[in-house]
């Protein structure tokens, strides 16, 4: 469970980061648990599909499905 936990830890991290980059753009009330969950899930399929990346920083694995499930609306 403690690997569950800082998992999650580690995926909130970056998409904080994201955020303050504006990278990112969770709609208003999105830190649930089973947000969080579905989260991990986002970027575990994404490491599935990408094993080439594994090798590289978290980053790199985290980002992508991220941004591509939060996109924020430029005008």
């Amino acid at each position: 469970m403690a690997d569950a936990a800082q998992c999650m830890g580690y995926i909130w991290g970056v998409v904080s980061m994201l955020e303050v980059y504006q990278k990112v753009c969770l709609p208003v009330g999105v830190t649930s648990h089973r947000t969080s969950l579905q989260m991990v899930k986002m970027v575990l399929k994404y490491a599935d599909q990408h094993p080439e990346e594994l090798n590289y920083s978290a980053l790199v694995l985290i980002a992508p499905p991220i941004e591509n499930a939060f996109p924020c609306k430029r005008p």
